[in-house]
C-alpha cells in the first residue's frame, strides 16, 4: 500500500507535464517536508523507483527540520529558478509556502501536493491521508 502511494504521489506530479515537449527527460522536483524523518525515507525510495520506472529525473530536496519553512522557501525558488518540469511539496506550513508555490505556478510549473495541504488552488493533485478515516478504521479493527 505505501509503495503503491509514493509512486502515486509521483505519477500525480508526471501528469502535470504529460503534454510538454518530450525532446528532454522531465526533471520532476520534489520538497519534502524533512529529509531525515522516516516517512519521508520512505517516500524518498518510492520516488527514486518511480523516477526509473517513468524515465524521469528527480530533484529531491527539503530541509532537514519539518518546523524549517525558510529553508523549504528557499529550496522551492531554487527548483523555479531551475526551471523543473513539475513540483511535489509537503508543505512544512500551510501559509508560508502559498508565495513560492503561486511563483511556481506563475511559471508554468506544475504542483502535487502531498501529505500537508497548502491554502492554494491551482495544483495537480492532493493526496493524503484522511486521518480521521484512518483513525476510525484502526478502532474498529483494534482487538481487545
Amino acid at each position: 500500500m505505501m509503495i503503491a502511494r509514493r509512486h502515486l504521489v509521483f505519477a500525480s506530479a508526471c501528469l502535470g507535464f504529460s503534454a510538454c515537449n518530450r525532446s528532454r527527460q522531465k526533471v520532476i522536483g520534489v520538497v519534502p517536508k524533512a529529509t531525515s524523518h522516516l516517512f519521508f525515507v520512505s517516500v524518498h525510495a518510492g520516488v527514486e523507483q518511480a523516477s526509473h520506472d517513468l524515465h524521469v529525473n528527480v530533484l529531491w530536496n527539503g530541509p532537514a527540520d519539518e518546523t524549517d519553512y525558510t529553508r523549504q522557501i528557499e529550496i522551492v525558488d531554487a527548483m523555479i529558478t531551475r526551471r523543473v518540469d513539475a513540483l511535489a511539496i509537503s508543505a512544512t506550513d500551510e501559509r508560508a509556502l502559498v508565495a513560492p508555490l503561486l511563483r511556481a505556478l506563475r511559471a508554468g510549473i506544475p504542483i502535487t501536493v502531498f501529505d500537508s495541504a497548502v491554502n492554494i488552488d491551482g495544483y495537480v493533485s492532493f493526496i493524503a491521508t484522511d486521518n480521521y478515516s484512518a483513525g476510525c478504521t484502526a478502532a474498529r479493527l483494534r482487538r481487545f
